[in-house]
């Protein structure tokens, strides 16, 4: 393929442990963000999102979700 090339996905971030969503472009061992949203977007909706990618060569295309965990740790006498 040659050219900007469009990839499209669709993404929910619904929730207080939301933390982000991120795309990268992997080329060469090194890694680029290409995109990202942050927080909890209050929908339960699915969202389009669309990114455009324009290399040369040959990549990988990663996602990075994080979550905000609390972890309660109860000690029993």
């Amino acid at each position: 393929m040659r050219g900007a090339q469009r990839m499209t996905f669709y993404y929910s971030m619904y929730g207080g442990t939301v933390e982000s969503l991120s795309v990268f472009v992997r080329i060469n061992g090194s890694e680029e963000r290409i995109w990202s949203r942050y927080g909890n977007h209050a929908l339960r909706n699915w969202t389009k999102g669309c990114v455009s990618i324009n290399f040369i060569g040959t990549y990988q295309v990663e996602y990075d979700f994080l979550l905000k965990i609390k972890f309660v740790l109860f000690r029993l006498l």
